[in-house]
């Protein structure tokens, strides 16, 4: 950027500094308690996180992404789309844990906190089905 000073002498031009970075205002968020993960670990039902306790300059906003661990709660990726507070347990989740990441942000800055991992995800099965009719055996009595 240019500033030019004019007077009756004539004028002069200098180059200043083209960024000017504000210092941030207050103290970004840091987690204090961890989020954890309520529901059961069960392929259809649905897990939802709460935020856990953070300090830091209000408000805090948050973000969240849900992860898909190995059976060891190791190995984690990313859920394509899984953003949101609550996750509905996919067939793709069976035989794996799930975490979820809580991103803190405010005016000064942004920090994660990862929840404890779920337990194994467990399929739904195949429901018993009936392969022959009910049979009653016996001798009746009255009575």
């Amino acid at each position: 950027m240019q500033v030019t000073a004019t007077n009756a002498e004539g004028s002069g031009t200098a180059q200043t500094s083209t960024a000017v970075v504000a210092p941030a205002i207050g103290n970004p968020p840091e987690n204090s308690q961890k989020p954890a993960i309520s529901g059961t670990a069960r392929e259809g039902e649905t897990l939802s996180v709460s935020n856990g306790e953070w300090n830091g300059t209000e408000p805090i906003r948050f973000t969240y992404q849900w992860l898909r661990c190995d059976n060891a709660g190791n190995n984690c990726v990313e859920i394509s789309g899984a953003t949101a507070q609550a996750y509905k347990l996919a067939s793709a989740d069976v035989g794996h844990t799930v975490g979820v990441r809580v991103t803190g942000t405010n005016s000064a800055g942004s920090s994660s906190a990862t929840a404890d991992r779920t337990a194994v995800v467990a399929s739904l099965g195949t429901a018993p089905a009936n392969t022959a009719p009910p049979t009653i055996s016996g001798t009746p009595t009255g009575r």
